[in-house]
């Protein structure tokens, strides 16, 4: 909901939208570090009772000022499943599997950026990955959803098969991460964790310093990091995507 709120095809909107969920998560871990702080220390020392109280009273507040301020938001209106999208590539791919692969991709069927402009969608330029795909856009007389795929339709395809391996390889990330709620707190019943003679820490408050670094990251990396190395590489995100998450992912194991 967050990222529909940003016109692609305005220039300065497109690139507040690159930035968009560094600060959408600086406000989910910001977040975090009070329920893990104040919320898990009053749970602990004070009452379950008010810790629980507490989120829900605040949760109630952010749903009422949603639900007032939502005529004010850009909705985009349903274009069916992303499964069934996907799905009838391939079935089209299938069904033409003895027709040849076409040399130029310009033959290709495509909308013209008209029809993607006026339903606010952007158009995506044919690549040469998973080629045996883009014959599910070869022209053979049938006009059939299920047997003609337009090029964006196909390559939306091949972004998401091509989505596959990321999946599999961040399984391992993922089981260390829940290390964090589970196995770290765990430990930290066994350590000294008072600071003074009045005050300790809580073992679930632990998880606070991930947070902490987390929060201490966002705005070097995105004031100072992005624009930096946008100068060489070119890419609005100064980085692409696959290289954070295998940056992201590398630190994870080292650590």
């Amino acid at each position: 909901m967050g990222a529909d709120q940003f016109d692609e095809f305005e220039p300065k909107e497109r690139s507040h939208k690159l930035s968009f969920f560094n600060w959408w998560f600086f406000s989910i871990f910001f977040g975090t570090l009070f329920s893990n702080t104040f919320l898990v220390y009053i749970q602990d020392k004070v009452s379950w009772t008010v810790g629980y109280a507490l989120p829900t009273l605040g949760l109630a507040v952010l749903v009422l000022v949603f639900l007032l301020r939502s005529s004010f938001y850009r909705h985009k209106l349903p274009s069916g499943s992303p499964i069934t999208r996907i799905l009838q590539v391939l079935v089209a791919a299938g069904r033409k599997w003895k027709v040849h692969v076409l040399d130029d991709p310009k033959e290709l069927h495509e909308l013209n950026m008209e029809d993607y402009a006026s339903n606010g969608r952007n158009r995506i330029d044919h690549s040469s990955a998973l080629s045996f795909l883009d014959k599910a856009a070869i022209k053979t007389g049938q006009t059939s959803s299920w047997m003609l795929c337009t090029v964006t339709q196909v390559e939306e395809t091949k972004q998401m098969i091509k989505m596959i391996p990321i999946l599999i390889t961040t399984i391992i990330p993922s089981t260390l991460i829940v290390q964090a709620s589970t196995l770290f707190i765990k430990q930290g019943t066994t350590l000294n964790r008072r600071m003074g003679p009045h005050f300790e820490i809580p073992p679930a408050s632990l998880t606070s310093f991930i947070t902490i670094f987390m929060l201490l990251s966002i705005v070097p990396y995105d004031r100072l990091f992005v624009p930096a190395i946008r100068r060489y590489t070119k890419n609005p995100r100064g980085i692409t995507m696959l290289q954070r998450l295998g940056i992201g992912i590398k630190n994870l194991l080292v650590c």
